[in-house]
């Protein structure tokens, strides 16, 4: 070897991280190789057949993503300490109304009759229980409003990967954030299409875990009536849009039109 003196400067701790990086990237495409690991993921060996069918019969077609990169984990690593993250705060404001309702709850009467009078007139009322301090972390975001700003935040030919490498539990506890997501009148539906996004691609992931798991029924059973509820307000507001251009059209056609 012949090495040569340079005015760079080299740190040897960012040096073993870049090694570091490289073997975990080199490791990452061996596991999403599967002719050097000799097995698949049902999602990739699923996708894989499509791919190979699309060939043969000449037709493309769009599936999952079953290149696992370094970014799409750290994607989903992100998106594991969101979900996290929101659910200690809506835990904890749990606990506050829980507390304040049982406060009330011991109030005499006199006492519930000052607090409507003050309320009543204009003003607020001292709390009774001491409100939780927000997480500086969600930078005055609420715990759902997080969620979103994390999904957001992971680029679109990334979010599959991110998906795929969420376990079950987290999983499960992201359809939860999904659904809050829709029902959320904060975000007035603005990331639907996201959150049914991702919920079609947990459900193709994880489709026997989920069948098999009651506690999660409910939650998909109301998603789907949720969703259906969306598509179908949006399906009468386009069709509603698409009879207004017609007819927007047909005047400016016959206002163009020469007068015989």
């Amino acid at each position: 070897r012949i090495w040569e003196r340079t005015d760079d400067i080299v740190f040897l701790e960012e040096e073993r991280e870049k090694e570091m990086e490289n073997i975990f990237d080199a490791k990452l495409d061996n596991q999403s190789d599967p002719a050097k690991t000799g097995s698949m993921s049902v999602p990739a060996l699923q996708a894989q057949l499509k791919a190979k069918e699309s060939q043969m019969t000449g037709q493309i077609e769009s599936g999952i993503a079953t290149k696992r990169t370094g970014e799409a984990v750290q994607a989903g690593e992100r998106l594991m300490d969101a979900i996290d993250l929101a659910e200690e705060e809506l835990q904890k404001y749990d606990a506050y109304e829980k507390a304040l309702i049982e406060v009330q709850e011991k109030l005499s009467e006199d006492e519930k009759r000052h607090q409507r009078d003050i309320i009543a007139s204009g003003k607020t009322p001292e709390s009774l229980v001491a409100k939780p301090q927000p997480n500086l972390i969600l930078l005055g975001r609420t715990p759902v409003q997080h969620v979103v700003h994390t999904l957001l935040g992971i680029k679109p030919n990334e979010l599959d990967e991110a998906l795929m490498v969420q376990p079950f539990g987290y999983a499960s506890r992201l359809f939860r954030f999904l659904l809050l997501i829709i029902n959320d009148p904060s975000q007035q539906h603005m990331h639907a299409e996201v959150a049914i996004k991702c919920a079609i691609t947990l459900l193709r992931i994880h489709f026997k875990q989920i069948v098999a798991t009651q506690s999660l029924n409910q939650t998909l059973l109301e998603f789907r009536r949720v969703m259906r509820k969306r598509l179908y307000k949006y399906q009468n507001l386009i069709g509603t849009n698409m009879a207004a251009l017609k007819y927007i059209k047909s005047q400016v056609l016959a206002s163009s039109a020469p007068n015989l």
